[in-house]
């Protein structure tokens, strides 16, 4: 980004700022020491073992096979780091052996890997796991089809698969110790984040720490759930925990009513909370709490905290219990309706195998080196859950520029002979800490070690970087052109299609608001939950069509002001949900309903087409009647204000910017 920034002041030009977004790293986080141990000794170990032994075919394999591994090991919890290796592990050995059992078959092979394309793109929309299953599913059988390997043919799998599994091994040698510590840090992390909250409660932070807290109650939540569902009712410590967890929903109800309040909030939450994260973290005994009331939004607050420590002490019930884990029938049902009764995974399954038969078909008609990494390329580029596609293809392009070079003054400069350990070490090293700043630095990390490997079982030397910036640029001109440009929709931001969904999750939300149906306290507990993960969603979207290219950057900043409304209704719903709980006299169901209805017109509106809109929209005034002493009046005032902008003169894009389908 500084070099982009040097240039523009040089020609005394300002550098656009979607690109400015596309290409600046994310902040820098705690080396994840764990991970980079396990990388180094993972993919330099059995390289080492060649040095040695001189059999380069067999353990420079397993170094390659590791590779992958090291990206998948991501997970907190241990028995997910075992599913995010093992599966796509397995994945990646069968997509070997289909793509060797065409190697050499010209057409065939470009047919099969249209096949194989389209398969791996229409399974990754069931989910992370998936995803990463599909992606070296493809990988693999793409490398299996073009790059020749001595040995018979059983032998590159079962080795691919053992990189994967000295990975797994590496990653859970601590849980014997540590069995539980990932739980209990994720929702430690929720209590945290909520004293975070409290302490920006009226200021211009309170934003990114409600961003912040959602983001820690998704991925809690999605952690305890799912180890609930493999073992239900086997683990007390996993039910404790989740209790603590679910423990925790007064606080969130809470955090709405405390930003609003007209008294600024002591530190004094903020610290017992605080400390009550550090108890549970930590798994010992919290002090009781003592907080000042007064108001209604204090005694919310308090109440709150002490049933939060109630439940870490045992000596109270979560009252907001989470919804059970669905059984594996149902989870395989809740698969499959995500699998066929959406059109994500048909459209990215297409999409993929258009531009990996594009990719296959060149380098059958044309004559490339190391031909097969134009469909790599590709496929790591298209991968659908990591962001914009013009951003990846610039990214990956930037990456392997530099990684190469890097990896071409080794080879010129290192004599072999295990000389090159040292360097793979530091790109084993640096492997997931550049996976967590940028794309472009987790491809430069790759690509030292891919031509590094590819040197070792090939012997080609500096070729190899020639041979890896041709297929690289040829695969984002393929991606660009056919992935982008042309491909439907893919100029289009998303965020007006999930702002629509928040507004109707949020819809639902207000319609379960009366506190004397005692029935629906579960039901607006999980209804809650469901309306703020649908809110972080589109937040993410935001951000992501930020740094695309116009127009779709500045179509999606025209759903900023919306976003913002949505962000406030959701907020003074919460914050009147909490005020109802403690005392407050409850509006008419009449008023719920209202507000209910008039949540969904406005959904309906921002999702329909242009010309459909004055078919759809009807007058937020006739909707909006309610008193100005209602509970809901807040939130009704918010609604309008949402109205006028959808409608207002300064949209931009109104005819295009919103999502079809």
């Amino acid at each position: 980004m500084s070099r982009i920034r040097s240039v523009a002041v040089a020609t005394g030009a300002s550098p656009p700022s979607w690109l400015v977004r596309a290409v600046r790293p994310r902040p820098a986080q705690a080396p994840p020491w764990p991970a980079m141990i396990r990388s180094v000794i993972a993919l330099t170990a059995p390289v080492a073992v060649a040095v040695a032994t001189g059999n380069y075919g067999v353990w420079v394999m397993i170094s390659v096979g590791a590779i992958a591994a090291v990206l998948s090991d991501t997970a907190d919890a241990y028995h997910l780091r075992f599913l995010n290796i093992a599966v796509p592990q397995f994945a990646s050995a069968v997509g070997w052996l289909v793509g060797a059992s065409v190697q050499g078959h010209g057409w065939v092979v470009v047919a099969v890997m249209v096949g194989v394309a389209f398969v791996s793109g229409f399974v990754s929309s069931i989910g992370p796991v998936s995803s990463l299953t599909g992606l070296l599913f493809l990988l693999m059988a793409v490398i299996g089809a073009g790059m020749p390997v001595p040995g018979p043919w059983f032998q590159p799998p079962l080795l691919l698969m053992a990189g994967g599994l000295l990975v797994c091994a590496l990653s859970l040698l601590g849980w014997p110790l540590r069995r539980h510590t990932p739980q209990r840090t994720a929702v430690a992390a929720v209590y945290h984040s909520v004293a975070d909250a409290l302490d920006a409660a009226g200021t211009e932070r309170w934003s990114a720490a409600m961003a912040t807290v959602a983001k820690s109650v998704n991925s809690a939540y999605d952690l305890l759930l799912l180890r609930r569902a493999r073992h239900p009712g086997r683990d007390p410590h996993s039910r404790r925990l989740l209790a603590r967890l679910n423990a925790a929903t007064p606080l969130l109800e809470a955090l709405p009513a405390a930003h609003g309040a007209a008294q600024p909030r002591t530190p004094q939450a903020g610290t017992a909370v605080r400390t009550l994260a550090r108890a549970i973290a930590e798994d010992r005994p919290a002090p009781w709490p003592r907080l000042s009331s007064g108001t209604p939004e204090d005694d919310a607050l308090h109440a709150a905290l002490q049933h939060a420590t109630g439940v870490h002490a045992g000596t109270a019930e979560a009252h907001q219990p989470a919804a059970g884990a669905a059984g594996w029938v149902t989870r395989l049902r809740s698969g499959a309706r995500t699998l066929f009764g959406g059109g994500a995974g048909l459209q990215y399954g297409l999409r993929l195998a258009l531009c990996i038969g594009l990719a296959e078909a060149l380098v059958t008609l044309v004559d490339l080196p190391r031909s097969y990494w134009v469909a790599l390329t590709v496929t790591f580029v298209l991968k659908p859950d990591n962001g914009s596609v013009f951003t990846r293809a610039l990214l990956r392009a930037a990456g392997t520029l530099g990684g190469v070079l890097l990896a071409g003054a080794v080879l010129e400069l290192v004599p072999r002979g295990g000389w090159e350990l040292p360097v793979i070490a530091l790109a084993a090293l640096a492997l997931p800490l550049a996976s967590a700043r940028s794309y472009a630095f987790q491809t430069a990390s790759i690509t030292v070690l891919i031509v590094l490997f590819s040197d070792m079982l090939g012997h080609q030397g500096a070729s190899l970087v020639g041979a890896r910036v041709i297929d690289t640029l040829v695969a984002v001109a393929i991606v660009l052109t056919a992935g982008y440009l042309l491909w439907p929709g893919a100029r289009r931001p998303r965020t007006g299609a999930r702002l629509a969904r928040s507004l109707r999750d949020t819809a639902a939300y207000a319609s379960l608001l009366d506190p004397r149906d005692k029935a629906a306290a579960a039901d607006r507990s999980a209804a809650r939950r469901r309306a703020y993960r649908s809110l972080s969603e589109v937040r993410t979207a935001f951000q992501q069509a930020l740094t695309e290219p116009p127009p779709v950057s500045t179509r999606a900043t025209a759903w900023q002001p919306l976003l913002l409304c949505q962000e406030r209704i959701l907020e003074s719903l919460t914050a009147t949900a909490t005020r109802l709980d403690h005392g407050a006299t409850p509006p008419p169901p009449a008023d719920s309903t209202t507000v209910a209805e008039a949540l969904r017109t406005l959904a309906d509106t921002i999702a329909a087409p242009e010309s459909a809109r004055t078919a759809t929209l009807r007058t937020p005034a006739a909707l909006l009647t309610l008193p100005d002493d209602s509970p809901l009046a807040g939130t009704a005032a918010e609604i309008h204000t949402a109205f006028t902008v959808t409608e207002g003169p300064d949209r931009v894009g109104r005819a295009s910017d919103v999502p079809r389908g």
